[in-house]
C-alpha cells in the first residue's frame, strides 16, 4: 500500500482520471481486511488523491468506499485517520449516490457529529460540510430527525458557542436556520445565539 500511495502521489492527473473499478474494488477489500494502521492511512491517501476527478468519485462509491469509511471510523477512530476519512466523505457526499449511500448507514450522521469538536479543526471542517452536504440536500423528515437523535444539532448549536473559524460558525447557522421548523423544539435552541 506504501508504494502505491508514492506511485499515485507521483502521477499526473491524466493517470488518476483513467482509474478502473478494480482499482477501487481492491482499495476497499484492503480496508475491510483490516492491515496494519499504516496500510490503511496510505490506502486512505490513495483514495483522497483520486477523489478530485468526478468518474472516480462514482466509482468508489460503487465500489462501497463510502460504507467502508464509515465502517472503519466506526471501528477505531485516530484523528489523522478520521480526518482522511471525513475528507474523503466529503468528496463522495458531493455526488447524489454518495449522499444517498452516506445516509443508508445507520451510524453516519452520529459518527461524522461526534467528530465535531473533538477531533481537530480540519475534521471539524469536512464534519461540518458533510452535514450541510446532507442537510441540503437530503434533508428528509427521517435524516433530520436522526440528526436530533444522534446529538448533530447539539454539536452544530455548541459550535455556535466556541472559538472557531468564522466560516464554520456561518455554516452552522446555515444549517440550523435551513431547519429551523424542524428543529425549533430541541433544547439546545433555547437561547441561541442569533439563529
Amino acid at each position: 500500500m506504501l508504494v502505491l500511495k508514492t506511485i499515485i502521489e507521483a502521477t499526473n492527473s491524466s493517470v488518476l482520471e483513467r482509474l478502473k473499478p478494480e482499482f477501487f474494488n481492491g482499495i476497499v477489500r484492503v480496508l475491510r481486511s483490516g492491515i496494519t494502521q499504516q496500510g490503511i492511512k496510505a490506502a486512505l491517501h490513495v483514495l483522497l488523491e483520486a477523489c478530485p476527478w468526478g468518474r472516480n468519485k462514482i466509482l468508489m462509491v460503487e465500489a462501497g468506499t463510502v460504507f467502508e469509511l464509515i465502517e472503519l471510523e466506526l471501528g477505531f477512530p485516530v484523528n489523522r485517520t478520521t480526518e482522511l476519512i471525513l475528507g474523503i466523505l466529503f468528496h463522495l457526499c458531493s455526488c447524489p449516490d454518495g449522499r444517498a449511500q452516506f445516509i443508508s448507514h445507520r451510524g453516519s450522521i452520529a459518527v461524522v457529529s461526534t467528530r465535531i469538536l473533538r477531533v481537530s479543526a480540519t475534521a471539524d471542517d469536512r464534519a461540518v460540510l458533510i452535514l450541510s452536504m446532507i442537510c441540503k440536500f437530503s434533508g428528509t423528515y427521517m435524516v433530520l430527525q436522526e440528526m436530533l437523535k444522534v446529538g448533530a444539532v447539539s454539536k452544530l448549536c455548541s459550535l455556535l458557542q466556541v472559538d472557531c473559524a468564522k466560516y464554520l460558525k456561518d455554516k452552522a447557522k446555515e444549517i440550523l436556520r435551513l431547519h429551523l421548523e424542524e428543529w425549533k423544539d430541541s433544547p439546545c435552541f433555547g437561547g441561541s445565539q442569533g439563529i
